[in-house]
């Protein structure tokens, strides 16, 4: 195991708060609608998150308020076992060393049995840089055929008909320009005949940008669907950067590239070997295993399969377990995710399990000593941070409950990070604290906060 591997296990990551009902006589149970989340009996109401999330220089959306809601839940569930074991003895972070030995796992996997050609010679070299371009720059055109709202297939296929039936006459000697003043929708386009101008990379839309940097000088492309519409598009110089300053950089990207081809191969080729498939009724099934922030009131079943391969299947259990040990707010990002990313998302994971079975069967595993070794690092590492928070050592004063002790602690040591981020991200030790102490995060009441902070604002 490296030594100094454990210094960043516990990530700086944005730190997204807001502050609980405290608990303290008197303090009254608030109603089930006005509670964005609630951890070991504390509960953080709207109204609490909407005045906490006050003076932001941006009003937050709703995915930002659940972000915060599940980093409160957090740091709560941190000071309450810290209350209880100046230790921490009774955090379990056997999960978390676990998870990271895995990586180190399939990083030795890679190494034994992936070979990449990262061999390249200068003249190779210099051509792809001339057809990547990197910090350089092309200066296009465009013709643009907008597809009308809610477009049908007859209708998207007429327009595409269009745009390469225009593509034909550019190839039969027509003018680029004028055709550019005839028929393109873009307003622009249509005064100066189509040009973009000098266009760099991360300046057009993806889809737009892959297509004119491939183009040669003069060449026009085929049509490209965006939502915007139908595009043509036409490469009219290329404008490299000097070559010889950015060799060896260029060469460094190069060769990672060849080596990340290599890894998708290889893992690829274990997914097919074992028969990878996602399930049909995956997407759905994972939605709903996203729906809320606890395991316990999601509708599917741990064991419901997601993906199925040879040996067995890959969980929904699994799949939550995982998106648990994330960051906050990565459910909720991936609850509005398109399906190919959700099921992209789901594919990698299983296929994760699937090379971790045959690390296992090259004889490459995690040794029981190595598993000691992360855990007391990282437990190590959760000590120093619960003595910054100041959770440790637990004093509460002569007229607080231990809940309002809690909730003081928590408030000193998120708040002055609310507005300017930072923090630490706790979500991959926590799972266990949850099971024990109980979270939840009210996902549907997040809009009540975002509505309470705007009209304060409008006050």
């Amino acid at each position: 195991m490296h030594p100094t591997r454990t210094a960043t296990i516990l990530r700086a990551a944005p730190l997204l708060v807001a502050l609980p009902c405290f608990g303290f006589a008197g303090c009254e149970a608030p109603a089930e609608d006005s509670v964005l989340a609630a951890a070991a009996g504390i509960q953080l109401t709207t109204e609490t998150a909407a005045e906490m999330l006050r003076g932001r220089a941006e009003p937050p959306d709703v995915p930002t308020v659940i972000a915060k809601a599940e980093a409160w839940v957090d740091y709560v569930l941190l000071a309450t076992a810290a209350s209880e074991d100046s230790t921490l003895a009774n955090v379990d972070v056997s999960s978390m060393a676990a998870q990271q030995l895995e990586q180190d796992v399939l990083n030795r996997l890679g190494e034994l049995s992936i070979r990449a050609d990262t061999a390249i010679s200068d003249d190779e070299l210099f051509q792809l840089f001339l057809r990547d371009l990197p910090g350089g720059r092309v200066r296009g055109g465009q013709i643009l055929l907008s597809l009308p709202p809610n477009a049908s297939e007859g209708q998207r296929d007429s327009v595409w008909a269009v745009a390469e039936g225009i593509r034909e006459l550019i190839r039969d000697g027509g003018s680029f320009e004028a055709l550019a003043s005839e028929y393109s929708s873009d307003p622009s386009g249509k005064e100066h005949g189509g040009d973009l101008g000098l266009v760099s990379r991360g300046e057009l839309f993806l889809p737009l940008e892959e297509a004119l940097f491939a183009l040669s000088v003069g060449e026009v492309s085929q049509p490209v669907e965006t939502p915007f519409g139908i595009h043509l598009l036409k490469s009219e110089a290329r404008h490299p950067v000097d070559f010889e300053s950015h060799r060896a950089s260029f060469r460094g990207a190069v060769q990672r590239q060849r080596l990340q081809s290599a890894q998708e191969e290889f893992m690829e080729g274990i997914a097919e070997e074992n028969g990878l498939v996602i399930h049909e009724e995956a997407l759905s099934r994972a939605r709903l295993a996203l729906e809320s922030g606890t395991p316990t009131s999601s509708t599917v079943e741990d064991s419901t399969p997601l993906a199925d391969h040879r040996s067995g299947t890959f969980t929904a259990g699994e799949f939550r377990a995982y998106v648990r040990t994330r960051e906050p707010g990565y459910r909720t990002r991936l609850q509005m995710a398109e399906d190919e990313i959700l099921t992209k998302t789901i594919w990698t994971l299983a296929r994760s399990r699937l090379l971790l079975d045959e690390a296992k069967a090259q004889g490459i595993r995690m040794e029981e000593g190595d598993l000691k070794a992360m855990s007391e690092a990282i437990k190590q590492q959760l000590l120093e941070h619960t003595l910054q928070f100041g959770f440790l050592p637990f004093r509460p004063r002569s007229d607080e409950s231990k809940r309002t002790t809690i909730g003081r602690l928590v408030r000193s040591t998120v708040e002055p990070l609310f507005k300017g981020g930072g923090g630490v991200h706790l979500r991959r030790i926590t799972p266990g604290l949850e099971a024990r102490y109980g979270a939840t995060v009210f996902d549907k009441n997040a809009e009540e906060t975002v509505h309470l902070l705007l009209r304060t604002n409008q006050n």
